[in-house]
C-alpha cells in the first residue's frame, strides 16, 4: 500500500509522514483531486520510480450541512 513504498534505500514511506503530508495539503486548501495527485508524485519520487505494489487512495470531500 501507500504507506509500504519503499526508497531504493529500504525505507518505507510510512503513516507519519502520509498524514504530515495531507495534513499540508489541508492546510494549502488543495482540492481532493489535487491532493491525491501530489500525493501519488510524493510517492513515487519516494520511491525513486513506479509503485511495486498496490496503492490504494480514497478521495472525499466532507461537506458540513
Amino acid at each position: 500500500g501507500v504507506v509500504e513504498a519503499r526508497s531504493p534505500a529500504g525505507d518505507d514511506f510510512e503513516f507519519d509522514r502520509l498524514r504530515t503530508f495531507l495534513e499540508h495539503e489541508a492546510a494549502q486548501k488543495a482540492p481532493p483531486s489535487a491532493a491525491v495527485r501530489h500525493i501519488l508524485e510524493e510517492i513515487k519520487a519516494h520511491s525513486s520510480g513506479p509503485l511495486h505494489d498496490d496503492a490504494t487512495l480514497l478521495q472525499f470531500d466532507y461537506v458540513k450541512d
